[in-house]
């Protein structure tokens, strides 16, 4: 049957499969969560565009086979090992099915420990071996293959991960516990008896990002949360979320997310496709 036929026009033209899992045990302070995702033609060739939110969070990325471009279908061809950092921005990627991925989820902090390089680096970027040299490692990245093939296999992988480890850095844990509960800039500095411009460059060297820049992105991260479990209304989520009101919380998220706050909820609800970033807000994942 013609691709463009009226019976066909009307299909997706992928199907898409996405598994997560939280932090196995002995990972929760490094680990975020796991993201399988599969994609399956269901008729024609074509590219998936999917949207990744901005957020605080580095990403380690297995492709045991598929194409995935950035920003376009003719872009650049993602590599089939690579970490990327934190963003600030949504970002745009376009899949060619078949595919097969695992998106390992971590805190920004364990980038120095686990690959010797600075979240500063990597912020709205993403390197497949020239910097991180780790991702070079062909044990290592055998294992982590296996995990994208295999779930049960991840805890190996993260092993291997972590074997290499000169320490993980309790102070932009600590940082990161005090900015969430208190949600002030100000009151952190306060309490470390450090300046505000100080506290700017302790988040940086952990997170790559300044402390009100993480702040805002966790302040939608929370409301996406809502957004994914609750029946609260758009008015109610905002509130929750602390924004100024429901048109405040629309321009974040277009600046965020790339969608109003109704798409997005309507797309998470629905499993809509090319939405599989956003599918951990639905999973009981620690804040």
């Amino acid at each position: 049957m013609p691709v463009n036929s009226p019976n066909t026009a009307s299909l997706p033209p992928m199907h898409e499969r996405v598994m997560i899992q939280p932090a196995p045990r002995g990972f929760e302070r490094t680990v975020v969560c796991a993201i399988w995702r599969t994609l399956d033609a269901v008729h024609g060739p074509a590219f998936l565009e999917s949207t990744i939110p901005a957020n605080v969070y580095a990403c380690l990325n297995i492709l045991p086979f598929g194409d995935v471009r950035l920003n376009h279908p003719q872009g650049i061809s993602l590599p089939p090992v690579f970490l990327m950092g934190p963003l600030t921005a949504p970002l745009t990627t376009h899949a060619a099915a078949p595919l097969r991925s695992l998106s390992l989820v971590l805190q920004p902090w364990v980038l120095p420990a686990w690959f010797h390089v600075q979240a500063t680096s990597l912020v709205d970027t993403f390197d497949g071996g020239t910097q991180v040299k780790r991702l070079n490692e062909p044990l290592l990245v055998e294992a982590l293959r296996n995990a994208a093939e295999t779930p049960e296999r991840l805890v190996f992988g993260l092993q291997m991960l972590a074997a290499a480890s000169s320490g993980i850095d309790e102070e932009a844990m600590t940082l990161a516990d005090m900015l969430t509960h208190n949600r002030s800039v100000s009151a952190v500095a306060e309490m470390l008896g450090i300046g505000i411009r100080q506290l700017e460059r302790r988040c940086r060297r952990a997170f790559g990002l300044g402390p009100k820049q993480w702040l805002q992105v966790k302040r939608f991260e929370s409301s996406l949360r809502h957004l994914a479990q609750d029946d609260a209304s758009l008015v109610e989520v905002s509130a929750e979320a602390g924004y100024a009101d429901q048109s405040h919380m629309t321009r974040i998220y277009r600046r965020t997310a790339g969608h109003t706050p109704a798409q997005t909820k309507d797309a998470i609800d629905s499993d809509v496709p090319g939405y599989w970033a956003f599918m951990p807000s639905k999973a009981s994942l620690p804040e």
